[in-house]
């Protein structure tokens, strides 16, 4: 078959750059983790919750990336002697069915369209993650932010109007700016976890967003070859088919109503007077009945031809090569069948 010479992107190099993305990152917090410590130690709640999104999101965009290879692997794994498309990966598992059929451009658009909501749907979950790094970032902003100007007002308080000696009022104000310190300290230790965790997943998700798409396209040029490989040929046969005998089926309904009608003819007490015209429908309906044969001998003439007709034009798409056998071969039973007609009544 032809899909067998065709191969999907492994899509490892991928997997090699978010895996060694990854491997930096980690690198780095370990580098830094004594100053990272006492940063994350000022909003110790919001800032766990922060590195844990992190360490989620590096586990979910390598999962990701994986699972792609392991599908890529298993597409290419799949050819004509293989037998049936068994123990499909759970990216494919719910369109497996389809390509179990001959493959046709409705089933190919189904499983294009299942495998596109299926990959946007996995990394809606990073897109969230990182949506939801920047929002707790700001949250710690804002809440360390109320918290300084809480505490500025308390600290001037603290001073007060007493004369106190400047040794002792300058301890007061020192102690009370360590709240508002403290509140900055919250502040700033959160957006800074916040948006460096957002760049890092926004990395990772470019990443996946790329391999995503590189296997899409891939599939889609597998699945194109696989219908050219397996036969439009066929499918447009039976199409023919279909329509050529749609068109005999009208010609048999043409033909019982002029025989109807000429039955009534006959049996009606003015038979005599319009014999002429019974003789006229007769011959009409015989001649409705030779333009019958004549379209049957000229359906299979057509249907001949369509495997000829598609092998001198490989340079063209199969489906517009076959809508033009169509076009043809419908035209031309129009006008054979006008023609007939035509003649009839001039004999009659």
């Amino acid at each position: 078959m032809t899909e067998s010479l065709f191969r999907v992107d492994n899509l490892k190099r991928y997997l090699h750059r978010v895996l060694g993305f990854e491997i930096i990152v980690l690198l780095l917090l370990a580098f830094l983790s004594p100053r990272l410590i006492p940063i994350i130690t000022h909003n110790l709640v919001l800032n766990i919750i922060i590195v844990a999104i992190l360490v989620l999101g590096l586990t979910y965009s390598l999962l990701l990336t994986w699972r792609l290879t392991q599908v890529s692997r298993w597409v290419n794994a799949q050819h004509p002697e293989s037998g049936p498309f068994e123990h499909p990966p759970r990216l494919l598992a719910a369109t497996a069915n389809l390509l179990r059929h001959p493959p046709t451009p409705v089933t190919d658009r189904t499983l294009l369209d299942s495998l596109s909501s299926r990959l946007d749907e996995q990394r809606e979950s990073l897109r969230y993650m990182m949506g939801l790094a920047i929002f707790l970032g700001l949250l710690g902003t804002f809440w360390g932010l109320l918290h300084t100007v809480g505490s500025v007002g308390q600290a001037i308080n603290s001073v007060g109007s007493e004369g106190l000696p400047p040794a002792e009022a300058f301890d007061r104000m020192r102690a009370g700016l360590q709240g508002p310190m403290q509140g900055m300290g919250m502040a700033f230790s959160a957006s800074l976890l916040g948006l460096s965790t957002s760049l890092i997943l926004s990395f990772l998700n470019l990443q996946v967003g790329h391999a995503q798409n590189r296997f899409h396209e891939d599939f889609e040029e597998w699945l194109s070859l696989r219908t050219a490989g397996y036969g439009s040929q066929p499918a447009g046969e039976d199409a023919l088919a279909t329509r050529l005998e749609a068109a005999l089926s009208r010609v048999d309904t043409i033909e019982r109503a002029l025989a109807t009608q000429a039955a009534r003819l006959t049996d009606a007490p003015q038979a005599q007077s319009l014999e002429p015209f019974a003789r006229d429908f007769t011959r009409l309906a015989e001649s409705v009945q030779q333009l019958q044969g004549k379209m049957m001998e000229e359906a299979l003439a057509r249907l001949e031809t369509i495997e000829a007709l598609i092998a001198s034009s490989q340079h063209r798409p199969p489906d517009e090569i076959l809508s033009e056998a169509l076009q043809r071969a419908a035209q031309h039973i129009e006008e054979n069948k006008g023609q007939t007609a035509r003649e009839a009544i001039a004999n009659g």
